[in-house]
């Protein structure tokens, strides 16, 4: 197979402003989008169902303080959103004395 060589259509982007080190607070602000993405999967029915599932499917190998942590987070962005991640992300996860949390702790 031979290639021919193509000539770009547009120069890359080149980007203005230096990259910080410092940290930037997030605020109660930086979460009203995420609330809004949350109402529009309530729109269409097992939409948020699917969401949750999906999280809770993957965040369910996290360590315990990494899953807490996670919930509050969803909890800013919309409480009952928070309480239904923690509550089927809680069903999936292996008991700490579990076959299965050794296992998951070891993928990790």
């Amino acid at each position: 197979m031979t290639y021919k060589p193509v000539k770009p259509s547009q120069e890359h982007e080149k980007w203005a402003g230096a990259a910080i080190a410092q940290q930037i607070p997030v605020t109660d602000e930086d979460f009203v989008q995420p609330n809004g993405l949350w109402e529009v999967l309530g729109r269409q029915p097992g939409q948020q169902e699917n969401f949750v599932g999906n999280v809770a499917g993957h965040l369910c190998a996290a360590r315990e303080p990494v899953r807490r942590r996670t919930y509050e987070m969803f909890r800013r962005i919309n409480k009952g959103l928070g309480a239904r991640i923690e509550r089927e992300t809680e069903k999936l996860a292996p008991h700490p004395a579990s076959q299965a949390a050794g296992a998951a702790q070891a993928r990790l």
